[in-house]
């Protein structure tokens, strides 16, 4: 019980046992953790403040871990879940003062990347305000090595300010289930070759379900505007009646993010039903098709 504070200095905490649970704060330049069946339990995470962290759990008890500030090196092999946290902005009443929070993904000695067997599943998170909700994300997720599930459904979970993937295309891997990464806009994040099936946008961690039921998933906070307009001539036959035939050529859009595809539909209508030239057609029902 209490708090546990290796000194400043590059020094390393090695701890060996059944489990750990630790009643307390842990506080080391880095930590090495190896258990039969569990580090931290999801209502008690360990509690550290750690600049790396190798962390391994033999059995099926998974590892549970909230970090204060950033984590500039995390490894992390477990037959149970894995949910590792960092947390940032300041909490006196516990003594935490923390920064971004990002949470970095790659080697710590003889470890590299994370791994969950079984049925186990991967949460990461990074920058999590102490006294605020899941949404308020300000740490970066890099991934420096591969993270790996062997669950089902929603198997790797990814939430942070922007991801940096510096892994390449097999980053993610999710064989038996899907990935999903919440972040908060497209243009900031580095995805290094993950391929999505969806983008979501609007979209807030911890509030709620992901939209599609299936799929790799890239979710974003932004909300996008779109702007249609108006482009290209709209000729028809005269027949007597002012409607104007708008095809996808004449409905242009602005606002859509990299790589996405907006079609649009809509009614046209000329001023008058008139036959002439240089006539001004209004569109009206503007919609996604």
């Amino acid at each position: 019980t209490g708090p546990v504070t290796a000194a400043d200095d590059g020094s390393r905490l090695d701890l060996q046992g059944y489990r750990v649970i630790l009643d307390g704060h842990l506080t080391a330049d880095r930590l090495d953790i190896t258990t039969a069946t569990g580090i931290g339990t999801p209502a008690s995470p360990l509690q550290t403040t750690v600049g790396q962290m190798a962390l391994t759990s033999q059995g099926s008890g998974g590892i549970h871990v909230v970090n204060v500030g950033n984590l500039t090196l995390a490894a992390a092999s477990s037959n149970g879940d894995i949910d590792i946290r960092t947390i940032s902005g300041t909490d006196a009443s516990a003594g935490l003062g923390g920064t971004a929070g990002t949470l970095t993904i790659g080697s710590v000695g003889a470890l590299t990347g994370v791994t969950a067997g079984g049925a186990a599943k991967v949460s990461l998170v990074a920058g999590q305000a102490v006294n605020g909700t899941a949404s308020n994300l300000g740490g970066d997720i890099v991934l420096d090595a591969t993270v790996a599930s062997a669950g089902s459904g929603d198997a790797i979970g990814l939430a942070g300010h922007r991801l940096i993937n510096n892994a390449g295309a097999t980053a993610l891997l999710a064989d038996q289930g899907r990935w999903l990464i919440w972040s908060g806009d497209p243009a900031q994040d580095r995805l290094g070759g993950l391929r999505p099936d969806f983008k979501q946008y609007n979209a807030i961690f911890g509030s709620g379900a992901a939209a599609q039921a299936a799929g790799n998933g890239l979710l974003y906070t932004l909300a996008p505007v779109l702007v249609p307009s108006l482009t290209g001539s709209v000729v028809k036959v005269y027949d007597g009646d002012a409607s104007a035939g708008l095809t996808a050529a004449n409905l242009a859009v602005s606002g859509a993010g990299e790589g996405d595809i907006v079609v649009l539909r809509a009614n046209g209508q000329y001023d008058t039903r008139n036959a002439g030239s240089a006539k001004t057609v209004t569109a009206t029902d503007i919609g996604i098709a």
